[in-house]
């Protein structure tokens, strides 16, 4: 998972917050432990988090080649989103 990097200091500590929130939830989530929260959470000038004029999150769920990660995303969709989709809710009502 990479974040984005901003002159703002409060707003990289949240990202870096919600990264690992996020990386613990899936780990829960799918009972696994394939999210690596030291090594998942990365600040990054990345183009497509380089353009935004928000705090934001690249994530990458796994790789197509690797033949564990290929079966995890063809089989197991649903619940990755899901459990995206709860780490946001769950985490943004924490900070408003």
């Amino acid at each position: 998972m990479y974040i984005s990097r901003d002159n703002l200091d409060n707003v990289v500590l949240i990202d870096y917050d919600f990264g690992n929130f996020i990386v613990n939830n899936l780990n829960k989530d799918l009972g696994i432990n394939k999210f690596y929260k030291t090594q998942s959470v990365r600040a990054s000038d990345s183009g497509v988090l380089s353009r935004l004029n928000m705090p934001g999150i690249l994530l990458e769920v796994g790789f197509i080649c690797n033949e564990d990660d290929r079966n995890i995303l063809l089989n197991r969709q649903q619940e990755i989103a899901q459990s995206i989709a709860n780490s946001i809710d769950i985490f943004s009502s924490k900070i408003s």
